[in-house]
């Protein structure tokens, strides 16, 4: 089995922002390895210290690039920062109105706005009047 000095594993750290897996690959060794490595060495305040300063690093290039106007960027913050006004990914499963995808046909939405009926009433009404013809309640 491989070794390693306190020393080399420390840099090894640092240099993979405290991602196990990748120093386990540059040692050819398992992740479970390193973390007996860690112990051996009591390093697990490095190891949460360099996942920090990683993380630091990765939310400074995401502000910069908002800065630079980078649209991707600009949306995964908004979605994504911990924030009473974060956006939402959610996706709308329906059309306009809450209408299925697809919907109704542009003409028989024009005469039904012509009726005054909308078409969350018509949906109601629709549902209702196949409940009946099949025989159920609910």
């Amino acid at each position: 089995m491989a070794s390693v000095t306190k020393t080399e594993l420390r840099m090894a750290l640092q240099t993979h922002g405290g991602v196990i897996a990748k120093v386990a690959d540059a040692y050819q060794v398992t992740r479970q390895t390193v973390y007996n490595w860690i112990d051996k060495y009591h390093l697990r305040d490095m190891v949460e210290s360099s996942r920090v300063l990683m993380f630091d690093m990765a939310a400074d290039n995401v502000f910069i690039a908002v800065e630079k106007g980078d649209f991707e960027a600009s949306k995964f913050v908004l979605t994504h920062m911990p924030t009473p006004r974060r956006w939402s990914n959610r996706q709308e499963l329906t059309g306009a109105n809450g209408m299925p995808l697809g919907g109704l046909p542009q003409d028989v939405l024009e005469y039904m706005g012509k009726a005054g009926i909308t078409p969350d009433v018509f949906m109601a009404q629709f549902v209702e009047m196949m409940r009946a013809e099949m025989g159920g309640g609910q």
